[in-house]
Order: structure tokens, then sequence, then C-alpha cells
């Protein structure tokens, strides 16, 4: 591996070849701190059982200090005077000094090999750590001390998705995604934390805000069924765009489909007499700003794209939306 520092001509100014016997493969690879360059001396061999983290500095390439951590690492973050690198692969978290090295704090989060989700970002925050402790938990942890101090669980629709925290003020938001039953890829959220709530101290609960004016419901027809999505929105924006989620979950919860058969309970959830309708139900009234032309196109954009990967379990054919004003 070569670590070279150019000048605006992209003429070499100096280089650093190191040997390539460890690594991870984190988005970040590289940082600039205090006149040095912070590297993780990475590979892309999914085998590696260790990783190599290296400081140079910045005028002459000299090594400044090195240090060797026996395991891979995947997420890798500079905040302040502290690094923080996590190995989903081999369940630890590691905080380091970015001046020397040292390792600070560092733990390995209990968990079979076979969980290999358990152990994803590691972002500071004031005197917390939030450790991405598998889809559906947040951890929090003393800074200080590296003492557990409460698990922070996701709502049974949302999980925590792959995008990093982002800490703004006094808050920190966490991106979430779908949860399972069936859901995937549905939908989305954020989850903002204050520095003010966390230091109140556990429990912590997670109150998710519904969207307003939109719901479902199964309608028999004979032997089969179909599903009338209920629509009182006052902007055309939220009848597109919570009608867009609605449908998706709908249909990725009671057809056959790709990702929504990735969970356990696929036998359970899905409607066997679900016939593949859609019908969305839009409340005239409650609208201030109707644009047919608009939903239209909804509709065919969704017609198009339930006509691969969709299956109604009745009929065996692709879904199919329509609509009309109520």
């Amino acid at each position: 591996m070569q670590i070279l520092k150019l000048d605006l001509q992209l003429n070499p100014i100096w280089q650093r070849e190191f040997d390539n016997q460890g690594g991870g493969m984190p988005n970040q690879k590289l940082f600039y701190y205090q006149n040095s360059i912070i590297a993780l001396l990475s590979s892309f061999r999914l085998d590696d059982k260790d990783a190599d983290i290296v400081a140079l500095d910045d005028a002459t390439g000299e090594i400044l200090w090195q240090q060797h951590l026996p395991y891979l690492i995947e997420f890798f973050h500079l905040a302040g005077d502290r690094l923080y690198l996590s190995s989903q692969l081999h369940g630890y978290w590691c905080v380091l000094c970015a001046k020397t090295g040292d390792v600070l704090l560092q733990q390995q989060v209990e968990g079979s090999e076979d969980d290999i989700i358990r152990c994803r970002y590691l972002w500071p925050f004031d005197e917390y750590l939030l450790l991405h402790n598998g889809f559906d938990r947040l951890t929090v942890i003393d800074q200080a001390s590296g003492e557990h101090l409460a698990d922070i669980d996701m709502p049974p629709e949302f999980s925590l998705s792959h995008v990093p925290p982002k800490v703004v003020d006094d808050y920190v938001y966490v991106m979430l995604g779908a949860g399972g039953e069936g859901m995937q890829f549905s939908y989305a959220g954020v989850m903002v934390l204050s520095r003010e709530r966390l230091r109140q101290g556990p429990p912590y609960t997670v109150d998710v805000e519904p969207y307003l004016g939109v719901s479902h419901s199964v309608v028999t027809d004979g032997d089969t069924d179909y599903y009338d999505i209920q629509i009182s929105c006052a902007e055309l924006g939220d009848v597109l765009r919570f009608g867009q989620i609605e449908m998706r979950k709908v249909a990725q919860r009671h057809s056959y489909n790709f990702f929504g058969n990735m969970d356990k309970n696929v036998k359970q959830r899905v409607n066997k007499r679900f016939d593949g309708r859609l019908q969305l139900s839009i409340d005239r009234a409650a609208l201030n700003n109707p644009d047919d032309s608009k939903i239209d196109l909804l509709v065919q954009l969704y017609n198009q794209h339930y006509q691969n990967g969709f299956i109604a379990p009745a009929t065996r054919k692709p879904l199919s939306v329509s609509w009309r004003y109520v």
C-alpha cells in the first residue's frame, strides 16, 4: 500500500510504502489532523484478522505513530482528538488518541460469530458514545469509562440505517430505515436525541410521530381481498408522498416479493386471499390543490413498478393500482 502527498500540479512531494498485511474497508480511510495524516492501512481481503492505523508527518511523510489492532476495521471516524473505530465482522469498538495512537477504550460486544451486525457505527456525542448495536438497537456508552449506560431499542417498524449519525449543535440525528415484518425499503425516518434528554438518564424510549390522514383496510370481494388506502391530506404533495409509502407497505407486507420475503414471518403475514388490487381513495374535500395528472402519473409509475417482482398470492399476477376521489 502507498500513501502519497502531491502538489497542485500532481507532482509527488513524498511517498511511503507499507506491507499490506491487514486492514479494513471503511468509506473514509484517511484524515488530516494537526499537521499529520492518519490513515488505515487497508486491504480488500475479507479473511484478514487485524488492522494497522498509522500517522505520518504531513511535511515529511515520517511515521509519527503506528497502532496494530487484532481485528478488521470497517468504520473509521475522527472527531476532536480521538479516532473512533469499529469492527462489524469481529464485534469490537475502539477509541484511539489521535496525537499518540494510544488505545483509550476498547471493548468487544457480546454476540455470536454469526451475528455480524452487532458493532457498526461508533459516534461521539459529548460525554457519550453511541454505538449501532445491530439493526434495531442504539447503545449509549460513557465515553470516559466505556461503561454501558443504556440501550435504545427501535420501534418494530424501524431499524438503524447504514447512514452515519450527524451531530448538529445540541442534537444528534440518527437515520432510520424500515423495520422487519415485510416492510424493507418501504419508508424511513429520523431519530433525534438531545443532550438534555441523554443527561436525564435512562430509560430511553422512541416516540414515533405518525403521518396523519393515511390508513388502509382490507376489503373482501367474493373469494378474494383487495386493499383500500384512504388518504385525507390538505396538500397534494402529502397525498403523493404518503400514498406511495402506504402502497409500498401494503404491497411488501401482503404479497410475494423479493424484499418482503426476506423476513422470517413471511408465511404468517402474506394474505393468501389478496388478488393484487390496490385502490387509492382520496378525500377530495380535504385537498386544497388537486391535480389529477400528478395522481395519474403516480399510479402509472407504480403499476409499472409492480409488474416486476410483486406477485398477488390469490391470482399469481402482478399487483395493480387504481385511484378515485371520495
